[in-house]
């Protein structure tokens, strides 16, 4: 549970979390914390990889970037 854990200690909801992992078990554990998922070269097989928000083969597809009121934003670049 430390994405759950983790959130919580920050004080934040699932969905304002973003995890990105390229482990099976922790797309599970962001998921089962009810985080947005980003998976990076995990197996096709992995289990609840379908629930993923995003799966990825390189975080290059990916942009990051933080706003002026000093949230940040990932998005899927096109």
């Amino acid at each position: 549970m430390p994405f759950y854990s983790a959130r919580s200690g920050l004080g934040l909801a699932p969905e304002e979390c973003v995890v990105v992992e390229d482990a099976a078990a922790g797309v599970l554990a962001g998921l089962n914390a009810g985080c947005h998922v980003i998976a990076v070269k995990v197996p096709a097989d992995s289990p609840r990889l379908d629930e993923a928000d995003l799966v990825l083969t390189t975080l290059e597809a990916v942009d990051v970037t933080r706003t002026a009121d000093g949230n940040v934003t990932v998005s899927r670049k096109m």
